[in-house]
């Protein structure tokens, strides 16, 4: 709104939305919003299903779940609507989990932030293929079982 692109209100989006996506992490959707989601919707979510739909958990008792597509169906008076992966993030509906390869990541940042005081101010920097490296190398040696 603040840039002249005008939007509807959050009651007008979810009755016309064919896709609704929830990307708060601050209970986008809430018990009162529930009803108003248009009828054969799909929601999807990008974090925990319990920080974007409030009282997620009643909700998901209700379904009706697809397994085989990781969708369920929410009937609310009269109407429906589906959900995506029980409401989880859904880049998650395929199994993927991050585990230990998450510490790629945390150690690239902490090493970053670590070189913070004395870098230049005027462009983006990065680690260098040898700092990357031995992240990996690292990691590798943590995290894989080596040959006996």
């Amino acid at each position: 709104m603040a840039h002249g692109f005008h939007t509807e209100t959050k009651a007008q989006l979810l009755n016309n939305a064919d896709i609704v996506y929830c990307a708060t992490g601050n209970h986008s959707l809430t018990h009162l919003d529930i009803p108003l989601i248009k009828r054969g919707a799909y929601v999807f979510t990008a974090t925990s299903a319990d920080d974007e739909i409030e009282d997620h958990t009643s909700l998901m008792q209700r379904a009706i779940h697809d397994k085989k597509d990781n969708i369920s169906r929410i009937d609310t008076n009269g109407s429906y609507f589906y959900i995506a992966n029980g409401g989880n993030s859904a880049n998650f509906m395929h199994g993927g989990i991050l585990g230990p390869f998450i510490k790629l990541i945390q150690a690239e940042l902490i090493l970053c932030l670590s070189q913070l005081k004395g870098a230049p101010t005027d462009r983006i920097i990065e680690l260098s293929d040898t700092k990357k490296r031995f992240i990996a190398d690292t990691w590798l040696e943590q995290f894989t079982s080596q040959p006996a």
